[in-house]
C-alpha cells in the first residue's frame, strides 16, 4: 500500500514537473491578419527557434517581444512534438488612421480647433475606446463656443493598412446674443 502511495506521488510530481522542463522550440508559425504584418514581425519571433525554454519563460519572453501599440489581439499554442516545443503564434494588428476630416452640414459651426481636441491624430494607431469618446468631447467643445442641440456622427471606413475617419455634424443650433443688459446697484 505504502509502495502504491509512493508511486502515485512519483507520478504526480514528475507530471507536474514535467509541465516546466525545459524544451527546445523546433518551429514558430506565426499567422497574421495581413502579409505585410507577417514580414513585418517574422524576425521578432523567428529568433526564437532552436532556444530553450520552459513554459513560463516562454511565456515571458513573448510578452517582451510584444509592440503593444501595433498588435491589436495576440494569441499562441505551444504543442510538443518530438519532445520539442512548435510555437504556433496568431495576431492581428492595429490599423493606422490615415485621415480625420470633419465636415458640418449647419452653416456657421466652428470646425477651427477641433482637430486639436481629437484623442487620436492621423498617422496614429486605431482604438475604439478612444474613438468612441470623439463625439462626446466635440458636443463639448461645440457648446463651450455657443453651439447646442449638436449631433456627431463618427463613420470609420477600413481600407487594406489603414482607415479614414469621418465625423459630421448632421444638427446643430447656434446660440446668437441678440442683446446684453447690464445691471448696477448704485
Amino acid at each position: 500500500m505504502k509502495l502504491g502511495v509512493f508511486f502515485l506521488i512519483f507520478i504526480l510530481l514528475n507530471t507536474a514537473f514535467g509541465q516546466v522542463e525545459s524544451r527546445i522550440i523546433s518551429k514558430v508559425n506565426l499567422t497574421c491578419d495581413t502579409s505585410k504584418t507577417c514580414e513585418l514581425l517574422k524576425s521578432r519571433f523567428s529568433g526564437l527557434e532552436g532556444k530553450s525554454f520552459d513554459l513560463s519563460s516562454l511565456k515571458f519572453e513573448l510578452k517582451s517581444r510584444l509592440f503593444e501599440q501595433l498588435i491589436e489581439t495576440f494569441e499562441y499554442k505551444v504543442l510538443l512534438e518530438n519532445e520539442n516545443y512548435v510555437l504556433d503564434i496568431f495576431l492581428t494588428t492595429r490599423k493606422r488612421i490615415k485621415s480625420v476630416k470633419i465636415t458640418s452640414a449647419v452653416k456657421g459651426v466652428p470646425l477651427d480647433g477641433l482637430l486639436s481636441l481629437m484623442p487620436i491624430q492621423e498617422g496614429d494607431f486605431y482604438n475604439s475606446d478612444l474613438i468612441s469618446n470623439i463625439p462626446l468631447a466635440i458636443s463639448k467643445y461645440l457648446f463651450d463656443v455657443g453651439v447646442v442641440d449638436s449631433k456627431v456622427d463618427l463613420k470609420v471606413k477600413p481600407n487594406d493598412l489603414d482607415l479614414d475617419l469621418g465625423i459630421n455634424i448632421s444638427s446643430a443650433k447656434l446660440m446668437i446674443i441678440r442683446k446684453i443688459r447690464w445691471f448696477f446697484d448704485e
